[in-house]
């Protein structure tokens, strides 16, 4: 469940244990997630998870560093490079796991 000041925005369940089996599915919810957490990305969240189906974004992508600022700017369209590099901090976070 994601509740911000005690209201239940969205109830999300990650089954996967590690990021490199995430499928596009995967990845595309974990973006829409994001925009439910994070008021900045709210509006570029529901086309950034199309686009991450649509390009077959997996975990094993993102594991693997695919993912940074440049990328997201300019193969996934966001072209507000502060939150190209939101995203792209998340993303090194994932990458780093417990040790981030």
């Amino acid at each position: 469940q994601i509740l911000i000041n005690g209201e239940m925005l969205a109830e999300r369940r990650i089954t996967v244990r590690s990021l490199s089996s995430w499928t596009k599915e995967d990845a595309a919810e974990w973006v829409l997630t994001l925009g439910i957490i994070e008021p900045s990305i709210r509006s570029v969240a529901r086309d950034l998870s199309q686009e991450f189906v649509n390009q077959n974004v997996t975990g094993a992508k993102i594991a693997g560093g695919l993912l940074d600022r440049g990328a997201l700017h300019f193969a996934f369209g966001l072209q507000d490079m502060d939150i190209a590099q939101f995203f792209a901090n998340v993303i090194l976070d994932l990458n780093k796991g417990q040790d981030a």
